[in-house]
């Protein structure tokens, strides 16, 4: 063999020889001093891989001079010598850098499985998504300095009982939070026992979601600020290229969530880079000044100063915890998520540190040592998480992220961002565990050691964190289930004298106290720092008092007096109100000057129901504004109304109507099981009708379920507030709920003690002829002045209703719009088949719904579903459409039918009868063309008649290519040669970088072999349109020459006005009203108020500028 002089070459030949040597041995265990030696040699350099101490050879992130979590560093040597000490350990934490460490293999882990957890959000369920190994979910952090206590999720739930927790942050803190989640309910047997309160299920799509530990009166809540300042409009006069600012001196909207959290965990900065803020058109603002040349470095330390600064000044430090987790490092390689970068072939940690440069992490703790002086960095502590996660590239979703059903994504579309579950964020809340825990026993251990002070307090033994504080039932009104409770709920027992303690009291309480030694003196009430006997009456009762005030239990009973007491005193003076008409406001004879008039109101609270704590939290800021300038001597007016009007009330008292009608009065409803086995089966029809998307959760619960509280019937509604079945049937009635709700109303806030001028209270609708005159009078005049119109609108409207759907009408579907369209006439070419032999001597039509009349010139085909029901529906004396039911339904409310509002089908008919007829279509270069069939249309989407264009749609290319390749798909469902093979790709649009044929040129880019790779397809469509409409030009038909985006209005009025298509619109999604029925589009002739005038919205600002306002 010739040698090479390249090393590689001499490599092999070395190793070559060394295996010949081998080879040539007679004996393997013939002796050899040289093969002895290797032996030796390498058995001493595979111990020493196992022997080296990284610790000796590498540099850790030192945060020098900072009192957060890190305590001082011990010599490695000096750490060995004394053993690891325990971090919950008294002192052990104080010489611990928990952050200093490395990562150990532990077959222990993980503390939990994904599939066992329903709380996880589908994107970060990478081996349910299809990724094969499982070792990033086995490493375990091991401090150098000592050991963290195993995590323990039933006592971190039971130290959160009545707590609340708090994420703050972007999606990697959504990450964290929903790890939590899954690591505290695997101590749970019962899963049922943690919900979201709000019926929403896990996505990134909701700002906010609320977990509660029903067990433990717990909620761990996370919300999305990835900022944690506002992000919103830019000022008046921004330059253009300010499409949003960062409002870097004021916090995120939402702090007020988060304010009184028991345990905050606070992150931000993956959005802080130039493609997140200036390069999207986010740009800094501080004041009312738009800092055009601020860095994204000098912003990010100026909103961490704003966080600061409300911490300091709006947290209670004494009862919460705030932590700041540091940022999380990406491992793209070769580019980054919009750029090919990839981290899925890794799979095994860096097992070395080495120094890790964060511009995040500099950023913050300079900030911190520069305000080290301010008390509160003292609990503002730092999860620096950012080395250790630095050495974690196995963890990330990578290709595992779409779900299980559409498996990897492309491989340059990973995620090499967020992070696998079970995997490193359990480590991060593993370190959060052990930080919580000693802050508690360090705050438990203060409880405990308080002394007796010289003035005569009492040391009171702390209660066990596992213990529940239980308070006393408070008995309520079956009727009246409301945010306030009657005065007579709280009565003392009979022959109790106010202050007297109830029996087992002065047991309790005697437990309490010692008894007084030998040596001191008779009489004493103190001596040597205990109570004595002779003080034991006066100290009992100090006791009491106490225990009354922080909700402590007593064995043998319980007393209330104190607060039974202030309750009396409340309902006297509240008759001392009632019988001195204090509320009442008079008109004066003189005007009043400045200050010597205060007028507030409170927005109707609708009657559907009882008031909840959330209206006694509002009402209490304009009671107590009121009440002040009622103090001052001001002529107060406070009315009070009750809205009445609307279609909630309707809607649920005509449910009841169909529950008592359908199932008996008092119903008999179905068994629990069946109604589970109905609703799963609607929402599984619901989810089928809509398209997948990607990290898309599907819930199990409907929001008509969530909206309900999850009871079904409004029967069992109405049982719930505490009404008898033969008061619920009154309630067919509407106008029972407006005699029923609003006296119940009124009593509650009498005793909530509203200072309200009950006699100016007053319910809506005509059943008020004084309120619904000034309505009509309002209306009156509003059109007088010509600020009221009368127009033709397409609106989202309810059959059954037989009126316009509002949000507040809708048990699904709020915010969603009319989608318009242009349905494109493509008209049958005579003679029919014998099915539609009924159509003879009419013009018929499959009538298409397009977004893209512009590309209607490179026709070479229409689309139908083989097994989709169609109907041939009359829309006038002379023509008919083909669509869908839905669509005919929609057309119906749009005023084409012949009925109006009923469509008249002359003929059913299934995707099979349409397939190859001929169709003459508007503005095709094709003069006939065939109706041929596709797999995916959507018959709930559109009208399920779609044109097909594979110029520019990449789906319309790869199902004609499909249909051309494959004979025996044209076989299949009788397509014949000649409605598919001479056709040809008509070029219309041209497109930078893309081309005249840019459907044809993307797929074959992205390597797309058939119309079954939906979501390259997906890929390849968002490409192709955005950029065809942005910066497409037109080569064909008149408007030759001129941009996609200005010819398309164009060429769309151009095919109505020429009688070639029409206008349509159908909801965004599927919307349900409130009595149960589908919505439709509807065109309704309504009356509009022109709130857009420039010149009324001049006049309603100089008014608000004439009067104090004030807002929270």
């Amino acid at each position: 063999m010739p040698k090479d002089k390249s090393s590689g070459c001499s490599e092999m030949v070395t190793h070559l020889s060394v295996l010949n040597k081998f080879k040539r041995l007679k004996n393997p265990l013939e002796p050899s001093s040289g093969i002895v030696g290797f032996l030796f040699v390498a058995a001493l350099f595979i111990g020493s891989c196992f022997y080296l101490d990284y610790r000796a050879v590498t540099q850790r992130l030192r945060n020098t001079g900072q009192s957060w979590l890190q305590g001082g560093r011990v010599p490695p040597d000096e750490a060995a010598a004394a053993g690891r000490p325990g971090f919950l350990d008294e002192g052990g934490g104080g010489r611990c850098d928990v952050f200093d460490g490395n990562w150990l293999w532990d077959d222990r882990y993980p503390l939990y499985e994904s599939r066992d957890c329903a709380l996880i959000d589908e994107g970060f369920r990478c081996t349910e998504n299809g990724r094969p190994d499982s070792f990033y979910t086995k490493w375990r952090w091991q401090p150098k300095m000592c050991d963290l206590p195993r995590f323990d999720a039933k006592m971190m739930l039971e130290r959160f009982h009545n707590k609340r927790v708090v994420f703050v942050g972007d999606s990697i803190g959504r990450n964290q939070w929903e790890s939590l989640l899954c690591m505290l309910s695997s101590a749970l047997s019962d899963k049922g026992a943690v919900y979201e309160v709000n019926g929403r299920p896990i996505t990134k799509h909701n700002g906010f979601l609320v977990y509660k530990f029903r067990d433990f009166n717990c909620t761990v809540e996370y919300y999305r600020s990835p900022f944690l300042v506002v992000q919103g409009r830019a000022p008046v006069g921004s330059p253009e290229d300010v499409k949003v600012t960062l409002k870097l001196d004021q916090i995120d909207w939402t702090s007020n969530q988060w304010a009184d959290a028991d345990l905050l965990v606070l992150n931000t900065g993956h959005w802080w880079n130039y493609e997140k803020t200036v390069r999207g058109g986010s740009y800094f603002q501080v004041g009312n000044e738009v800092k055009m040349n601020m860095t994204v470095e000098d912003a990010y330390r100026r909103s961490l100063e704003t966080v600061v600064d409300w911490i300091s000044a709006h947290v209670n430090m004494s009862k919460s915890q705030v932590y700041f987790r540091s940022f999380a490092p990406v491992h793209f390689r070769g580019g980054d998520w919009k750029s090919g970068g990839t981290c899925h072939l890794e799979t095994l940690p860096d097992l070395g540190s080495s120094p890790v440069s964060s511009v995040h992490l500099k950023i913050l703790t300079n900030l911190l040592t520069d305000r080290s002086n301010q008390t509160v960095n003292n609990n503002l502590d730092v999860l620096n998480i950012t080395a250790m996660t630095a050495r974690r590239k196995d963890g990330h979703s990578s290709l595992y992220y779409l779900g299980p059903e559409l498996g990897p994504a492309s491989l340059h579309r990973q995620d090499c961002s967020h992070w696998c579950l079970p995997g490193v964020p359990d480590v991060w809340n593993e370190l959060l565990y052990a930080f919580f825990l000693k802050h508690d026993s360090v705050r438990s251990r203060d409880l405990t050691n308080a002394s007796i002070s010289s003035s005569g307090s009492l040391s009171i033994r702390s209660r066990s964190p596992r213990q529940k504080s239980h308070r006393s039932p408070i008995s309520i009104s079956q009727r009246r289930p409301s945010f306030l409770r009657s005065a007579a709920a709280y009565r003392r027992p009979r022959g109790r004298r106010a202050g007297e303690l109830a029996p087992g009291e002065e047991a309790a309480a005697g437990r309490n106290l010692q008894r007084r030694p030998e040596s001191c003196e008779a009489g004493a009430v103190r001596c040597g720092g205990v109570v004595t006997a002779e003080g034991r009456q006066e100290k009992m009762v100090e006791w009491v008092w106490f225990s009354r005030f922080i909700g402590m239990t007593t064995e043998g009973g319980k007393s209330f007096a104190r607060r039974d007491r202030l309750l009396e005193i409340e309902a006297t003076v509240r008759t001392w109100w009632t019988e001195k008409d204090i509320f009442s406001a008079e008109s004066c004879e003189k005007l009043p000057e400045q200050g010597e008039k205060f007028f507030g109101n409170f927005p109707f609270p609708y009657m559907n129901g009882f008031l909840h704590l959330g209206h006694a939290f509002s009402l209490s800021k304009l009671e107590f504004a009121a009440a002040y300038h009622r103090l001052r001597g001001a002529n107060v007016l406070l009315p009070f109304a009750f809205h009445c009007t609307g279609m909630p009330i309707k809607a649920a008292a005509d449910k009841l109507a169909r529950e008592i009608q359908q199932f008996g009065d008092p119903p008999a409803f179905p068994s629990e099981a069946e109604n589970q086995v109905n609703q799963e089966l609607e929402t599984e029809e619901q989810n089928a009708s809509e398209p997948a998307m990607k990290d898309k959760f599907k819930g199990k619960k409907s929001k008509a379920a969530s909206k309900s509280g999850g009871q079904m019937y409004q029967w069992e509604i109405m049982r719930s507030l505490g009404l008898s079945d033969s008061e619920i049937s009154r309630f067919q009635d509407p106008y029972n709920w407006l005699s029923f709700f609003p006296p119940i109303t009124m009593d509650d806030l009498k005793a909530f003690g509203l200072g309200c001028d009950w006699r100016r209270s007053f319910i809506t609708t005509d059943m008020n002829p004084f309120f619904d005159s000034f309505v009509r009078w309002q209306m009156r005049k509003l059109k007088s002045m010509g600020k009221i119109v009368k127009d033709l609108r397409y609106t989202i409207y309810s059959p059954l209703d037989g009126q316009p759907c509002a949000d507040h009408d809708r048990a699904t579907g709020e915010g969603v719009q009319p989608q318009d369209y242009t349905l494109i006439k493509m008209e049958v070419v005579p003679p029919f088949p014998p099915k539609m032999g009924v159509l003879e001597g009419k013009r018929v039509f499959l009538a298409a719904a397009t977004l893209r009349p512009e590309t209607m010139y490179g026709q070479t085909n229409a689309w139908v579903l083989p097994d989709g029901k169609y109907g041939a529906f009359e829309i006038n004396g002379t023509d008919v459409f083909i669509v869908a039911h839905r669509a005919a339904l929609n057309l119906a409310y749009q005023r084409f039918s012949k009925i109006p509002e009923k469509p008249t089908c002359l003929v059913e008919l299934t995707g099979y009868d349409l397939i190859g007829l001929p169709l003459k279509s508007p503005l095709s270069f094709n003069e006939i063309i065939h109706a041929l069939p596709m797999l995916t249309i959507l018959m709930d989407k559109g009208t399920g008649i779609v044109t097909s264009v594979p110029s520019d749609a990449p789906d319309d290319y790869m199902a004609l290519h499909d249909l051309k390749a494959k004979r025996g798909l044209r076989e299949k469902f009788g397509v014949k040669d000649d409605w598919v093979l001479p056709f040809e790709i008509v070029p219309i649009i041209n497109i930078p970088e893309y081309g005249d044929k840019a459907a044809e040129k993307v797929c074959k880019d992205m390597k797309i072999k058939s119309q079954n790779e939906k979501d390259k397809l997906a890929e390849a469509k968002q490409k192709t349109y955005l950029k065809g409409f942005t910066e497409g030009t037109m080569l064909v038909g008149e408007y030759a020459g001129m941009k996609v985006q200005e010819a398309k209005p164009l060429i769309r009025s151009m095919l109505i006005e020429t009688g070639q298509a029409i206008m349509y619109s159908e909801p965004e999604k599927r919307v349900m009203s409130r009595s149960g029925d589908e919505c439709v589009v509807a065109l309704t002739d309504q009356w509009y108020i022109t709130y857009g005038e420039s010149e009324w919205k001049k006049l309603a600002e100089e008014c608000l500028t004439n009067m104090n306002l004030y807002s929270r």
